[in-house]
């Protein structure tokens, strides 16, 4: 199973190398393994049953919880395709990221017959951040939960190769922080915070639940990890490793709690810097090496 699958990499990357049309490419790629069609047709319908549901309930609660009914989102798109199928999803993500900068672009030029829907919708969903001409914040979102993903090298095992929290966790930063963290953050402070961070609008009630909520989330993934691939690797010192996931936690989601940065942008690097940190991430360049030699 390895070495097909390793035929196949070497097969798309050699098109690539040849000078392949790019639609070739992308057929071979797609093609290449029968999970990479199930998540295309997944990812349509959930996107679509996702946006109608919202749009429906959007009256009928705060601005800024219907906001992160988009993280959920978010976590029910992105996260079964990160589990099986790391390589489709940064493919998928840059391309997500470039079809949003053409709609913004489309938008602000008030090009026929897009421009007017388009801006018609996403200004139900805006608030004093979107107060310009251009509405970024779900560019942001979308780049938050990519950058780690595109961060993360290549060669890194996949969940299913690997149980070591080192290498599981820091590509799911973006999904922690803001699908999960954020969201949590978001509901528990609205419905039942009543503590406030000094000089800032957010509740200590909020933070305490997104470190819970990622810890969880955290526990989950790993948990996940090592059912899929129990002998595989050393999972190395779990106390250990609990430590050094809760206190990335922490450290994320206190600096959400004061910061004025873009959260959606800001956090989830943070939170793929310190999960690395803290949990000594290894570095991939030997085994890039190898995989990249003839033959492999």
């Amino acid at each position: 199973h390895v070495r097909s699958r390793r035929q196949r990499q070497m097969c798309i990357r050699d098109s690539v190398a040849l000078g392949a049309p790019p639609v070739d490419w992308l057929c071979s790629f797609l093609l290449a393994r029968p999970v990479r069609l199930a998540l295309l047709g997944y990812w349509l319908a959930l996107a679509a049953a996702g946006t109608a549901l919202i749009s429906a309930v959007r009256t009928r609660m705060p601005l800024i919880l219907v906001r992160k009914l988009y993280h959920a989102l978010a976590v029910l798109l992105f996260l079964p395709a990160m589990l099986v199928e790391l390589q489709l999803m940064r493919l998928a993500f840059a391309v997500a990221i470039a079809l949003l900068l053409a709609l913004e672009y489309v938008r602000v030029a008030r090009a026929p017959p897009l421009a007017r829907p388009l801006s018609a919708f996403l200004r139900r969903y805006t608030d004093a951040r979107d107060a310009g001409p251009l509405i970024t914040t779900h560019i942001y979102l979308l780049l938050g939960c990519a950058l780690p993903v595109l961060a993360t090298p290549s060669a890194a095992p996949s969940i299913g190769q690997t149980a070591q929290p080192a290498v599981v966790l820091p590509p799911m930063a973006g999904i922690l922080a803001l699908g999960v963290g954020d969201s949590m953050a978001s509901y528990v402070g609205v419905r039942f915070g009543r503590t406030r961070w000094p000089g800032t609008a957010k509740t200590v009630e909020g933070t305490a639940a997104a470190v819970g909520a990622i810890v969880v989330g955290a526990g989950a993934l790993c948990a996940a990890s090592a059912a899929v691939a129990p002998a595989r690797g050393d999972r190395g010192d779990d106390a250990s490793a609990a430590l050094g996931v809760l206190g990335a936690t922490i450290a994320t989601c206190v600096l959400e709690a004061v910061t004025d940065q873009i959260d959606n942008l800001f956090l989830p690097l943070h939170y793929f810097c310190a999960l690395r940190v803290a949990l000594g991430a290894p570095v991939y360049g030997g085994v890039e090496a190898r995989m990249s030699r003839p033959g492999e």
